[in-house]
This record gives C-alpha cells, structure tokens and sequence, in this order.
C-alpha cells in the first residue's frame, strides 16, 4: 500500500494557506510567527499534524483509517485540507457558516468532511490511548514491571530512560497513575418535570456538563484511561472512579478494577474514600517528600487538564449533542497524547 507523507513544513504551509496567508507572507514572516499563526488555529505543532495523516493511512484500527490513494486528490474530500480543517473545527468551534465561507464549500459538505475526520482522529484512541494488557491468568495490569526490568537490563535506551525517573526506595513501586474527572459545558438538556436535569449539574462551571475520567501514567508520559461522557451531576470522580451508577454498566468497567492490588492512583480530595486502598489523597500525616510528590503529580494531571482545555470545542457549550461531544472529547484527548509524545512531553515524575 502507498503511504503518502507530507512533511511538518508542508502541513505547515498548506494550513497557514487555508488561512488566508499566502507564501509570499508566510516568508516574509519569522518561523515563529507562522508556527504561532499555525498553532493558534489549529491547536497543535504541525509535526504532530503531520505524524496523524500518516497513521491514519497505515493503522491496523479500520475505523481510523483512510483511503491513501485519495490523500493527494484535490477533488476528494479525503484529503489533507479536510483533515485540517478537522483540526481547525476542534480548536476554533466555528460555526457551519462561518466554515462555509473560509472554505468555499456547501454546508454539507463541510459538515460531511469535518465530522468524517473528527471521527477518524477519535478512532486513534486504541492507538495512543491504553495500558491494560491481559496476562494469561486474564489479570488486568496497567504495567508490567517485570518486561520493563528486562527492557532496562537489555536495552541501553530504556536504561537511560528510567534513570531520569527518580523514585524514592520506601514507595518506588506503589504509585502507578494520576486520576481526575474533566467537567465541559453543554446546554441545559430537557427534564419531564423540572425546569433543570440536576443529573448535569455541574458544580465546576455553575451549568449542564458533562464528566470525563483521565488517567496519566506517572511513569511515562502517556494518557492511559479515558471514560466518558457521562452527566456530571449523577456521576462525581468518586463515583465514576468506583462504578457505583447503574448507567455505567457492569462494575469491570470501574477503574478502581483495573489497577492491580498494592498498586495506587493519585487523586485530589474530591476522591474521599480512605478505606480504599488503590487511592491516594492529600494527607496531612505523609512525609513532606511524598506529599510534594503527591502534590507534582496532581499538578501534571491539572496541566494535561489545561492542554484540553485549548480547544474550543471543549470550553465552549457544545452544540452538537452527547454523543458527539464524546467524539470530540476523545479527538481531543488523542491529540494531546501525540503532542506529549512527538513535541512537548509533560514534565516526568
């Protein structure tokens, strides 16, 4: 198969061009400049614009991938412009008029185009997006410590790469990942009988919203849990993170079952449950070392938190229904996990 392959300063040039800034501006403009006219628009470095077009073409997920032979092909709309302007929809949440204009096209087939690339980006969650592995005794581990001591054995490269972790000997294994829920705005959804739905009420922006649950891994860079959306006033962190509402489905979906047992997830106090072993909370009686430990991995979590909340479609109130706002949450979130791995890595634990 034909893997067509555009470079971060192609990707670079087409989309400032969509914008209206043509070649002879974009030279006459610094690097920075037009890097910060690319970013400010479409949310993210071109090289992880870039690094997308090219998996969407070679991934084994059927539903991301798209039709190679049409990448290059101006009149189809499978093509590197469309998937952009994808980019764009995510970060500036424009209206379909207001696409309309800037791209020359009927409304349909701005809708067609923008949805159709929101959702092949989604589709990439399976790649960028995971941790669990199935041991043969169908044990859910969200790391293997045993294949990584060998990596570090073996290999020069993942040696140097666990030396820049620094973990202090009484606790080095016991904290694995960062949890925390992200609430985003949506309109005010119909009651039978209530003027509101308090089932989302969310009590972070005072309106209707709805609830995300997020994990990072505190030894890698890397967003290893997704779930949502759910209603934010119905489904607290707490109660998410146990699978305690009947509309989550069955209790193995919780991510309380997921992280293996005397392993631990750090969270902020919203998460109040003392007798569950798995979670970690602000503590007053821990050592001042891991209670700054704590409190970095909280602030990692908060910042990953910030690199979502760029996107429009994610501040704004979402006008497209649940279901869609779920779509774009996860186009979002797989955006952010290239970001961290190609251009700008969080800070390492």
């Amino acid at each position: 198969m034909v893997v067509y392959i555009y470079t971060a300063d192609q990707v670079r040039r087409i989309g400032l061009k969509i914008l209206g800034v043509d070649r002879h501006r974009q030279k006459r403009q610094s690097a920075k400049s037009n890097l910060a006219d690319f970013k400010a628009h479409y949310g993210v470095d071109p090289i992880v614009c870039a690094q997308m077009w090219e998996d969407l073409q070679t991934t084994t997920i059927a539903a991301a991938q798209i039709d190679a032979k049409s990448s290059y092909n101006r009149n189809s709309g499978a093509n590197l412009k469309n998937f952009l302007r994808g980019f764009h929809f995510l970060m500036r949440y424009g209206t379909e008029l207001e696409r309309k204009v800037s791209s020359g096209n009927a409304r349909n087939t701005v809708r067609k185009w923008t949805w159709f690339f929101v959702e092949k980006i989604a589709a990439l969650k399976g790649l960028k997006v995971s941790c669990v592995r199935r041991t043969s005794a169908n044990e859910l581990r969200l790391v293997d410590f045993l294949s990584l001591l060998l990596c570090f054995i073996c290999s020069t490269c993942c040696r140097s790469l666990l030396l820049q972790i620094v973990w202090p000997q009484h606790w080095s294994t016991n904290f694995i990942i960062s949890v925390d829920g992200v609430h985003c705005k949506i309109p005010e959804p119909k009651h039978p009988t209530l003027s509101k739905d308090p089932s989302f009420y969310s009590h972070k922006s005072n309106s209707a919203g709805l609830n995300y649950e997020l994990a990072l891994s505190l030894t890698e860079p890397k967003l290893v849990w997704l779930k949502g959306p759910l209603p934010a006033g119905a489904n607290p962190d707490l109660g998410v993170y146990q699978n305690k509402h009947p509309q989550l489905g069955e209790a193995g979906e919780a991510l309380k079952n997921k992280i293996p047992t005397g392993k631990k997830a750090i969270t902020d106090g919203g998460y109040s449950d003392r007798k569950d072993p798995k979670l970690s909370q602000p503590n007053s009686h821990d050592t001042e070392e891991l209670r700054t430990f704590k409190a970095r991995a909280r602030m990692r979590q908060e910042a990953f938190h910030s690199r979502l909340k760029r996107f429009h479609c994610l501040t704004d109130v979402f006008r497209h229904g649940i279901d869609r706002h779920g779509v774009c949450f996860e186009a979002v979130a797989v955006i952010c996990a290239y970001e961290m791995e190609l251009v700008s890595p969080i800070w390492s634990m």
